[in-house]
């Protein structure tokens, strides 16, 4: 188990670290100063906290024993620092290496670091190893292969001699802070974890003029706050080496019990001033600018606004490439569209601030939003920070209409109310009148994203059967699909699906190769498969019939099973909606005699609706399923219900056929006939 200081800091953009070693930093750490790092007595200020008591029967997974973890924040007006204090004991191999090396990421830019002690103790000995360990400094690049570039280095220091048994004090602080925060303090901290901690310790001070607000309680905790000398402190103390019990995806829809929050923003609409105040004053005079905004007005003028919004959005999403520069300030700063363009590439927020700028300069009204891609919803249930977020996506308003856009996904297509948006649920609108944080309940499609039409042409008696099936992706649903041809590429792809059906109709082979066509206007993808099916049939040795089943695939694969998903479950479960997905399956010659003979069938459950219906059209007979998902989340006293509706759903998502037919019967198309007819009708 790793256990370290979250990022309070969260940049904008995703945080993964990769390790880029500069072999010219690297030193014993005999000196006591060197570049970037500093061998250093305890500061003053820090509060002496002693190891819990040693229980022998706590869980020890991962080969270590946490006795203490201490940490403190201090800013005091002048000294701003973070102070790391553990002790933990080695039970086992797989702690070794977690113990033996101490890695401390830093920006030196604003940031120094001080290493105090690195105490090994074995059989009652103990002895400082810092001087005579390795100390490495590394660069340290945030999401590299994300294209994301920070200052971040990490000092790597490698203990000498450490064994199973031993015990591993190592202090060290950290001082300075991103002055983009401008001194205001927030922080998120874990407390519990899957492994016990003996004695767990977290100590804020701050100037007492900085007022703090926390959540969620801790109750378990032994909590005190406390004034002196112009400073404020909060401090919790846990003795009880407390489990987590916090459920998976419990932080979109709900504060997590194990993150303790700290700030001193007291209201959105404080974090939303100072958002506004980076995006504010980047002015775009640029030659570069000043041609792309004349092309873009003239679209305007010529074609309409909404070929211009259209044209503005594909050159942001496309012709600016997506890569990350956030160095220091500029972790949450957007640069200037001006350098965007020079560059040709930015972040999020770098393509947030052009794409705003360009609507603006066709009269469409358009803001950055501050958004979180990991809690979503979850932010109402947060204290306001400017920590919780981790992107940048714009709202635009249009024609009466909000949409919300995201700059850097670049495998849209189309105007702006089919280009498909993305579901953040809840972001914080900067420079907006009105309310700051503002939440957006994903509708229903009107279009389904996926609609799927199988044919099936049926020969003699245990011949070949072709199958030719064509898939119609539109909005979220085409741009996810432009990702998966993109990446995979149109014949891996092909093959891909070929080996799909093999393993659900068996021995096949393609006829064609895979089509793609593109209505980028209409944002729409039509994707036509075709193969022979050679043992398709399977002869029922009772009635001397062959027989088949065909699969509304699309349906089954639209739902979630949660088969991981605990009965004592507490938290909402998220669900991936809301959609629309359609189906049909075509017969030709018409072979009308089935298992549930031409009837309708509706199966529902709160959120969840599914219908089907067969009927003759011409020479063949027809199967057509629709599913409807209008939620996001299912409350856990709503799984048995829902897991009931997912059975009946798989046994009636299928339609068999036997051959030779038999009583064929007949049915006129009228207003029973399903959406799904209107919507395919074109492909037949």
């Amino acid at each position: 188990m790793r256990i370290g200081l979250l990022k309070t800091l969260s940049r904008i953009g995703l945080s993964i670290t990769v390790i880029l070693m500069m072999a010219s930093a690297a030193s014993h750490a005999s000196e006591a100063a060197t570049d970037g790092y500093s061998i250093a007595p305890i500061p003053s200020w820090v509060k002496m906290f002693g190891p819990g008591r040693v229980n022998k029967d706590s869980d020890t997974a991962g080969g270590e024993r946490y006795l203490l973890l201490d940490r403190q924040s201090y800013d005091d007006g002048k000294v701003d620092a973070y102070h790391s204090h553990s002790i933990v004991e080695v039970v086992g191999q797989a702690g070794l290496s977690e113990n033996s090396n101490l890695s401390i990421s830093f920006d030196p830019s604003y940031q120094r670091l001080e290493l105090h002690s690195a105490i090994v103790t074995r059989d009652g000995q103990s002895k400082d190893r810092l001087r005579q360990a390795r100390v490495d400094l590394a660069r340290t690049e945030d999401s590299s292969h994300l294209d994301l570039l920070n200052g971040d280095v990490t000092a790597l220091v490698v203990l000498p001699d450490v064994r199973v048994g031993d015990t591993v004090e190592t202090r060290y602080t950290v001082y300075g802070r991103n002055p983009v925060f401008e001194k205001r303090h927030h922080s998120q901290w874990r407390v519990r974890w899957s492994t016990p901690v003996e004695r767990s310790v977290l100590r804020i001070t701050v100037p007492s003029s900085n007022r703090l607000n926390h959540s969620p309680e801790q109750p378990t905790a032994d909590f005190t706050e406390s004034s002196t000398a112009g400073l404020r402190t909060l401090q919790w103390i846990w003795n009880e080496g407390e489990i987590s019990e916090a459920e998976s995806g419990t932080t979109r829809w709900q504060a997590h019990p194990d993150l303790l929050q700290i700030t001193s923003f007291k209201t959105w609409t404080d974090v939303a001033n100072w958002g506004e105040r980076l995006f504010a004053g980047h002015s775009a005079q640029g030659e570069k600018y000043r041609a792309l905004a004349s092309r873009i007005r003239n679209t305007a003028e010529k074609e309409g606004r909404d070929a211009a919004i259209a044209e503005a959005i594909d050159y942001v999403q496309k012709r600016i490439r997506y890569y990350g520069i956030e160095l220091g300030e500029n972790s949450h700063r957007p640069h200037a569209p001006d350098e965007v363009l020079q560059n040709g590439y930015g972040d999020c927020k770098d393509k947030a601030l052009l794409l705003v700028s360009l609507l603006n300069e066709i009269g469409v009204d358009a803001w950055p939003i501050l958004v979180s891609t990991r809690i979503r919803n979850g932010l109402s249930h947060r204290l306001p920070s400017p920590g919780v977020f981790n992107h940048v996506v714009v709202l635009v308003e249009h024609n009466g209409e909000q949409y919300w856009v995201d700059a850097t996904d670049n495998r849209q297509s189309g105007l702006l109310g089919l280009r498909g948006q993305p579901e953040y649920g809840a972001g914080l609108v900067l420079g907006k009148p009105g309310d700051a944080l503002i939440e957006r309940e994903a509708p229903l499609p009107e279009l389904p994203g996926v609609a799927t039409h199988d044919k099936f042409y049926l020969s003699s008696f245990g011949g070949p059967v072709d199958f030719v099936t064509t898939s119609t992706y539109t909005g979220r649903e085409a741009n996810r699909f432009r990702g998966r041809l993109d990446n995979t590429g149109r014949r891996a792809l092909g093959k891909r699906y070929e080996e799909y059906y093999e393993n659900i109709y068996g021995d096949l082979y393609a006829l064609h190769a895979l089509e793609v066509k593109e209505d980028k206007v209409t944002n729409t993808i039509v994707v036509t498969e075709s193969y022979r099916l050679d043992e398709f049939w399977e002869v029922d040795k009772r009635t001397g019939q062959a027989e088949f089943d065909a699969y509304g695939l699309s349906i089954s694969r639209a739902l979630d099973d949660f088969e991981d998903v605990k009965k004592n479950r507490k938290a909402p479960i998220t669900v991936s909606g809301p959609k629309r997905v359609l189906h049909r399956i075509q017969y030709f010659p018409n072979m009308a005699s089935t298992e549930r003979a031409l009837e309708e069938t509706t199966v529902t459950t709160d959120g969840f609706s599914y219908s089907d219906v067969e009927y003759v059209l011409g020479d063949s007979s027809v199967f057509e399923a629709e599913l409807e998902i209008s939620t996001q989340k299912l409350q856990p006293e709503q799984l048995k219900d829902y897991k009931k509706f997912i059975e009946r759903v798989g046994r009636n998502a299928q339609s068999g056929r036997y051959f030779p037919e038999s009583n064929p019967k007949d049915v006129q198309l009228g207003k029973d006939t399903s959406s799904l007819l209107k919507m395919l009708g074109g492909l037949n």
